[in-house]
């Protein structure tokens, strides 16, 4: 009798596994319940389940932290601009005014990039296909 093989990363498992052993995915493609589904990965902290939620790759990872990044770097420079030349204020008060917007891209691109370290030292990515 032949063992079943995982249709997510293609781990051998026993036949009457419910999920893989390996990457937790339903056994023999079955759907997961709505609790597996959003139920943390074994292992990993909240907070990286929290900034890599529904990422699951390291590629769209480093593609959400290169975005983040150029949010909180173009952010400020429009958010400079539009002060300075709507409200017609100074330099140092539009910069007071466009650090904080520019603050959440650079703050969420960091939280990216400390995931993604955490996953690349634990080797917590899925295998590939």
């Amino acid at each position: 009798m032949d063992s079943p093989k995982c249709t997510r990363c293609g781990f051998q498992s026993w036949v009457n596994a419910a999920l893989c052993k390996r990457c937790g995915a339903p056994a023999y493609g079955a759907r997961a319940s709505s609790s597996q589904q959003f139920a943390p990965q074994a292992g990993r902290p909240g907070w990286v389940e929290v900034g890599l939620l529904g990422i699951n790759t390291r590629t769209v990872a480093l593609i959400w932290l290169a975005s983040a990044l150029a949010f909180g770097v173009l952010s400020f420079f429009a958010t400079l601009g539009w002060v300075i030349l709507v409200f017609k204020t100074p330099t140092m008060i539009a910069c007071a005014l466009a650090i904080p917007v520019s603050c959440i891209g650079v703050f969420s691109a960091i939280w990216y990039g400390l995931a993604i370290r955490w996953m690349d030292r634990n080797r917590a990515w899925p295998a590939r296909r």
